[in-house]
């Protein structure tokens, strides 16, 4: 049950965040500084879940890779 719920809260952060993609948000950023904000975010979580020892911390990292997909 925990890895599906993982999975759902990942899934609904990269369709959040793919809505807010295809906006001018991302336009007005530009393409080089969200290619990095989505690197950092990556690095960020595979850095941060290691060190998790509460499974509900790791349902709300679960939404950093969303952001980056």
């Amino acid at each position: 049950m925990s890895i599906g719920l993982s999975s759902i809260i990942y899934m609904l952060s990269a369709v959040c965040f793919a809505k807010m993609a295809s906006s001018d948000v991302y336009m007005k950023l530009g393409v080089r500084t969200c290619i990095t904000v989505a690197f950092l975010t990556t690095a960020l979580y595979c850095v941060l879940v290691p060190q998790c020892s509460s499974v509900y911390m790791i349902f709300v990292l679960q939404i950093l890779p969303g952001m980056a997909t």
